[in-house]
């Protein structure tokens, strides 16, 4: 049931499972079953529905069968990925750890059913922000599964996946990438190009591209695969509202404002209507929301719902995690609006300070997330008359951008602009000069952007470009 092709086969028996009662037959491929009930309520985004018939089956399976039996042990770890995608994360991770031991002490670490709870498991500490631990689980799983399957079995590709949201959120996209497009490539010769797991692959490929600055090919993609998962899934479908949200964001990076703020207000609508307005997604939404609404000039609207959203994040996940260190550093960005007081500007400096230094400790000095916070500290340096200090970050992000994006990449052609501003401010004219027109130059050669976009029209005009982060999915 798991694979995409067996669920019209599965439909039919469906109706019948409750009038049976197979969850407490004594035969095991029926109990499977019911597990395999709980995963297409999952899969089809009913969370609390798959939750609700885990948690009753849970209990029935614990009397009957026992605590440490095999089937019982399985539906434990589909219960954690349910847990995940509800946002309670630490609850999730723990009860995947619990599933894992008991798995690796009565089949072994190797058995593939202990292997697929290893998979959870790894999901589990990339929500909490343990990005490296996950990349590190996720390459013993793959190392122990390809040797028993094969590269193109379903759960070394579902690995394979993995691994590329463990780079992506390292901030390696280009490991992403490799990854992403080698289990893309295999997914589609095997399943078909619109296949469900193969469009998966294809929406988090998109990322990889627009982090890499390949911005129209991402959003052509992205495009493309949401108008196939509306044909195929609906508009309200988990996948379909992901690849509108991310469509969206590709839409406002390109400067298309008005299509993206249209776009991200409807998945906003759709999410807070299927989740409620405390699910971890409509706030990675609302989030995007508060970033068309500044881009859009209604900054006092996207100051407001981006504090509310750090709030929550902050809650779930402590202020420490990546994402609510991600929100707080967007925040600084909205304080500084045109007729902003000083006081925002010196909260905006001092949020920015307290974001770039918790990201250097949380992923590290030079993954962009980091580079982008301190360009963003930087400005709200310079704008409070502080120019020298704001100088020394942005001489140190452009070398660091430049290394890890390239010379050429949106980023690090915004950072190189600001440093010119910053240095006509200083009077050394000559070098600000000749990085200004560098600048101006790589944003007009740029087939992403062109001279018209905003980025290269600030640049042209001498004026300072902030960095908006978009969190990661997981």
């Amino acid at each position: 049931m798991e694979e995409e092709e067996n669920q019209p086969a599965f439909e039919l028996i469906r109706p019948h499972l409750a009038a049976c009662s197979a969850e407490s037959s004594a035969d095991p491929a029926v109990r499977q079953l019911m597990i395999d009930l709980v995963r297409l309520h999952w899969r089809s985004g009913d969370f609390a529905l798959a939750r609700a018939e885990a948690d009753r089956i849970d209990a029935l399976w614990t009397g009957m069968l026992g605590p440490e039996d095999e089937q019982t042990l399985a539906l434990r770890c589909m219960l954690a990925n349910i847990l995940r995608d509800l946002g309670e994360y630490r609850r999730s991770l723990e009860l995947s750890r619990r599933t894992w031991e008991s798995q690796c002490a009565l089949f072994g670490e190797e058995d593939q059913t202990t292997l697929a709870t290893a998979r959870g498991m790894a999901a589990g500490m990339r929500a909490l922000g343990m990005y490296r631990e996950a990349l590190e689980r996720d390459l013993r799983t793959h190392a122990s599964l390809l040797p028993q399957v094969g590269e193109e079995a379903p759960d070394v590709l579902t690995v394979s996946h993995n691994i590329a949201i463990d780079y992506r959120l390292l901030g390696e996209a280009r490991q992403a990438q490799e990854y992403s497009e080698r289990t893309e490539r295999i997914r589609r010769v095997l399943k078909g190009p619109a296949n469900d797991r193969t469009l998966t692959t294809q929406l988090y490929l998109a990322r990889d591209k627009r982090d890499r600055g390949e911005l129209r090919e991402a959003s052509a993609d992205l495009a493309r695969i949401y108008e196939t998962y509306r044909a195929s899934r609906g508009d309200d479908f988990p996948e379909t509202l992901r690849a509108a949200r991310s469509l969206a964001v590709s839409l406002r990076v390109l400067g298309e404002y008005e299509r993206a703020a249209r776009l991200t207000r409807d998945t906003y609508r759709r999410y807070v209507e299927r989740y409620g307005e405390n699910h971890p997604d409509t706030w990675s939404c609302g989030l995007n929301l508060a970033a068309d609404d500044w881009c859009g000039g209604r900054y006092e609207q996207a100051l407001l719902q981006a504090e509310e959203i750090w709030g929550q994040f902050i809650r779930v996940l402590g202020e420490d995690h990546p994402n609510a260190l991600a929100c707080s550093d967007n925040v600084s960005v909205y304080l500084r609006s045109p007729d902003a007081s000083g006081s925002a500007l010196e909260r905006s400096a001092a949020l920015g300070e307290e974001a770039t230094r918790g990201l250097t400790a949380q992923l590290g000095e030079d993954h962009p997330f980091t580079l982008c916070a301190e360009v963003n500290w930087a400005n709200a340096r310079a704008e409070l008359g502080d120019p020298v200090s704001a100088e020394q970050s942005e001489r140190s992000c452009l070398d660091r951008l430049a290394a890890k994006l390239g010379t050429e990449h949106p980023d690090t052609l915004a950072c190189r602009s600001n440093l010119a501003v910053t240095l006509r401010g200083l009077g050394q004219t000559e070098e600000a000069q000749r990085l200004h027109d560098d600048a101006v130059r790589g944003f007009g050669r740029d087939r992403n952007f062109g001279e018209a976009h905003p980025d290269a029209v600030r640049a042209e005009r001498w004026e300072r470009i902030s960095h908006v982060l978009e969190l990661h999915s997981w």
